[in-house]
């Protein structure tokens, strides 16, 4: 997101002399704009699948309108916030789309507007790898893009959100991973890594209650490394040893407090118990 801040400007005028300097200033400014070609037509180029009546209506521009250095870069910057471009280029992003004017009558001074494009490609095929616990069908029904259809950046990375979200909301730490992720051949790849059960550490004092050992066991029993990490299951396992009289130290207001990442897609867990007096 590109944030644009504009510093107002205060006039203060005193008398005549500054008066004066703001009608110049003026007038300057209109003949400059004078300068600049009358938009007469628009023809889009290099667009294969997407409408161009709709990337003339995303440049923001039309005919009879000044075509201005500042204007002609405006309605880049519009069509390639659409998100239908840009894909091949993804270094100079820019470089996929270029706004020109062209043929300027001299005595009318007016020129047709070109705009050329390069449109990111078409998504034939959605591949969803790594879903875990969750079905691939689920996954897919969490997403907005569909095949036949130029990919949209924008609507991919609302996507990618959406899925991260949704593995949240079931418990699991997900992510869509960048190693594999992209559109070849028109088969976008979404590679998911689901956290897994990783190092479980459970430190206790030298003094062992029977039933703080009771506490360990049912831990390791429950976070068997290997298996899908879920916070619901984990919430649930330090209720029931709560509830024993284990005091768990878990904070519920901050879940991340007992466990961190370690290697890629592994959750390790650092607990200590003790029991309540």
């Amino acid at each position: 997101m590109i944030t644009v801040r504009i510093a107002s400007a205060g006039f203060y005028c005193f008398g005549l002399l500054a008066l004066s300097l703001f009608s110049r200033s003026g007038r300057a400014q209109s003949e400059e704009v004078v300068r600049f070609a009358r938009i007469s037509s628009i023809e889009v180029k290099g667009n294969r699948v997407l409408n161009a009546t709709f990337i003339i209506a995303a440049s923001g521009l039309k005919a009879g309108d000044r075509a201005t250095p500042t204007a002609l870069l405006e309605a880049q910057k519009r069509i390639l916030q659409t998100g239908n471009f840009g894909m091949r280029r993804v270094d100079h992003p820019e470089d996929s789309v270029k706004v020109t004017v062209a043929d300027v009558n001299s005595a009318t001074n007016e020129g047709k507007l070109v705009i050329q494009v390069e449109e990111n490609d078409v998504v034939k095929a959605v591949n969803i790898t790594g879903s875990g616990p969750i079905e691939t069908k689920e996954i897919i029904a969490q997403i907005q893009t569909y095949a036949n259809v130029v990919l949209n950046i924008n609507t991919l990375r609302a996507d990618v959100e959406r899925i991260q979200k949704y593995y949240d909301s079931k418990g699991y730490m997900a992510n869509v991973s960048e190693e594999g992720f992209g559109l070849t051949n028109g088969i976008l790849d979404i590679p998911i890594v689901v956290g897994k059960v990783g190092l479980v550490t459970v430190s206790k004092s030298r003094k062992v209650s029977r039933k703080v050992k009771w506490a360990e066991h049912e831990v390791h029993k429950a976070l068997k490394p290997g298996n899908y990490y879920n916070r619901y299951v984990f919430e649930a396992l330090m209720r029931k040893l709560e509830n024993k009289g284990i005091d768990t130290g878990f904070d519920y207001a901050d879940r991340g407090c007992l466990w961190d990442l370690g290697r890629a897609g592994t959750v390790n867990l650092k607990l200590g118990f003790r029991e309540k007096k």
